[in-house]
């Protein structure tokens, strides 16, 4: 059955995505993105049910490993509340499969349009909000933008960077319009004053900023600009010019901080439990008892909340996400569109936000986009 866009299910995306960087309400709370993501993947999990992927299959087995398994802590009399949790998995679920429904057949230009709409958004809020980059000194206030909190904003300017490289690899955008996404990703991770997003973000920079299918002489032309900006920049670090700045402030005393460590970040909660809990997991209850709030890593968090099984089940999704992006577009599409993501979650938990399963699912459907398998999925989905 071939899938053919209408204009509610247009309508609905587009809006979604323009709306991700819009906290209306409390942080873990249902948000105007989710409600109106949430109508699109029933309308079109209802249309054309779900998505016939092995990695997709993999994360309903993971939401339902995680239902059965907080279920039964509740049934121990543990508090309901945290099922919330397992309903994000599952709302998570539907979106990758309807997003990648979506995407396998109509491409990125809804998301992008999103995308820079999103863009704008945050971006005129903080500008309305004001920026200050150098006021030093433990006060520091840094910039939400349209978040609650500002590690928010840096997770956004992570996944925008990768999605906008996604744009670019296959063509949806030009140059330039993926170089002002790269630059406005970068700016809104510094603005965050993000440790996790400003390394993830750099770390990445010059290998998204690459042009592609350009001339010999074009390269050659980029890669004097990035030298002087570089050399420029390493000579004002160099003579104290750059001292001011918050954000060097925080990367140059990160080893100092006491919540950067990993066991403050709940990296050990499961050490010292029972081996059915490190094969099962200690559930979401436990952990914040233990550790006092959630475990600050993507898969830190799904080991000690859902153990062994859990994290294999992650793994096994990562892993056949990773191996589509590689076979489709190569090792550097590979590194620019998962490493972000991935450098972001060592320190916090990345799979909360729906950013992020918009990457993967549309990252995944543009991979298969460009597969010899497309037709027989269209005509199978």
């Amino acid at each position: 059955m071939r899938f053919n866009a209408g204009i509610a299910d247009t309508g609905l995306l587009f809006a979604a995505t323009a709306l991700l960087p819009i906290y209306a309400f409390g942080s873990g709370g249902v948000q105007p993105a989710h409600a109106l993501f949430a109508i699109f993947a029933l309308t079109v999990s209802a249309k054309y049910g779900i998505a016939n992927k092995p990695w997709i299959f993999l994360v309903l087995c993971l939401f339902t490993y995680a239902f059965f398994r907080e279920g039964a802590y509740i049934l121990g009399g543990g508090n309901p509340k945290y099922l919330i949790n397992v309903a994000y998995l599952g709302f998570n679920f539907l979106l990758v499969s309807s997003v990648y429904q979506y995407v396998l057949r109509n491409g990125l230009a809804t998301i992008s349009s999103g995308l820079i709409l999103s863009v704008l958004i945050v971006v005129a809020t903080i500008l309305t909000q004001g920026i200050n980059l150098t006021a030093g000194g433990e006060g520091a206030v840094r910039s939400v933008g349209t978040f609650n909190n500002p590690n928010q904003l840096g997770y956004f300017s992570v996944c925008l960077l990768s999605l906008t490289y996604l744009c670019y690899l296959t063509s949806s955008i030009n140059y330039r319009t993926a170089l002002i996404g790269f630059c406005i990703s970068i700016a809104l991770s510094i603005i965050s004053l993000s440790k996790a997003a400003i390394i993830a973000n750099f770390l990445l920079l010059i290998v998204v900023l690459i042009p592609r299918n350009v001339s010999f002489s074009h390269i050659v032309l980029w890669g004097g600009v990035v030298i002087s900006c570089g050399y420029i920049l390493l000579q004002a670090f160099l003579s104290g010019a750059m001292d001011d700045l918050i954000v060097l402030d925080r990367l140059m005393n990160m080893g100092g901080e006491s919540d950067s460590s990993l066991k403050s970040r709940g990296y050990f909660a499961v050490l010292g439990e029972s081996e059915a809990e490190v094969i099962f997991g200690l559930g979401s209850e436990k952990i914040i008892g233990i550790v006092g709030h959630e475990v600050h890593s993507t898969f830190g968090s799904i080991f000690n909340v859902y153990g062994i099984i859990g994290i294999l089940l992650s793994l096994a999704v990562f892993t056949l996400w990773s191996f589509s992006i590689w076979r489709a577009f190569g090792l550097t599409a590979l590194v620019c569109l998962i490493g972000p993501a991935m450098l972001y979650g060592i320190t916090h938990n990345g799979i909360r936000f729906s950013i992020f399963w918009i990457l993967l699912a549309s990252s995944a459907a543009m991979a298969a986009r460009k597969g010899p398998q497309r037709k027989h999925e269209i005509s199978q989905n």
